[in-house]
C-alpha cells in the first residue's frame, strides 16, 4: 500500500477532529501509526512545521488552560481543494473511458455499416412478383430497375433475366398507353 503524502494526511487527521481538535502528543502518535518515522531531527521539525501549518502555533489552542490545536482555516480550505481535485481527476477518468468506449462502437459501427454495404444487394423472386404486381408506369421505376439489371452481378442471373422481363412489361404497357 502506498502512503499518501503526509501533509494530506495531517490535513484528514484535521478534519477527523475538527470540533475536538488535536494536541502534538495524539498527532505524532496518529502519523507513525500510518508508518512514518521520526527517527532524527530533521524528521521532527518537518512534523513540527507541518502541525503548525495545519493547526497553528498557539500554545494551547489560544486558550488558557486548553491544550488543544484546532485546524487553521487555510489549511481546512487547502483539503477541501485537495478533495474536489481528487473528484475532478476521478470524474475526467470515468469520462475518458466512456469516450474511448463511444469511439470503439463508433469504429465497430462504422465498420460493419461498411462491410454490409460492400455486399450486393439481392432481391428475392417474390419481392420482384410485388413490384410486377403493381403495374407501376413511372419512369422512376423504371431506371431504377434498368440501375439494377445494370449493376447486377453475374451470380444472380436469374434475377437479372427477371428484372429485364419487368423492364421489357412497363415498355409494352407505355407503348399500349401512349396508343389508346
Amino acid at each position: 500500500m502506498t502512503k499518501k503524502d503526509i501533509y494530506i494526511e495531517a490535513l484528514e487527521y484535521g478534519k477527523d477532529h475538527l470540533l475536538d481538535g488535536v494536541n502534538r502528543e495524539s498527532f505524532r502518535a496518529h502519523m507513525e501509526s500510518l508508518g512514518y518515522k521520526f527517527d532524527d531531527r530533521a524528521s521532527e521539525i518537518n512534523l513540527n512545521d507541518i502541525f503548525n501549518s495545519v493547526f497553528g502555533c498557539a500554545v494551547g489552542g489560544g486558550h488558557a488552560g486548553i491544550d488543544r490545536n484546532h485546524m487553521d482555516m487555510d489549511a481546512y480550505f487547502s483539503y477541501i481543494e485537495h478533495q474536489e481535485l481528487m473528484e475532478a481527476r476521478s470524474s475526467a477518468n470515468r469520462a475518458t473511458i466512456i469516450a474511448i468506449g463511444a469511439i470503439i462502437l463508433s469504429l465497430v459501427t462504422s465498420g460493419f455499416s461498411i462491410w454490409q454495404s460492400s455486399k450486393p444487394a439481392l432481391i428475392e423472386k417474390e419481392q420482384l412478383k410485388i413490384i410486377e404486381s403493381l403495374k407501376y408506369n413511372s419512369t422512376d421505376l423504371e431506371a431504377i430497375l434498368k440501375n439494377s439489371v445494370d449493376s447486377s452481378n453475374a451470380n444472380h442471373s436469374e434475377n437479372v433475366v427477371y428484372l429485364e422481363k419487368i423492364l421489357t412489361e412497363i415498355k409494352s404497357n407505355k407503348s399500349v398507353k401512349q396508343t389508346d
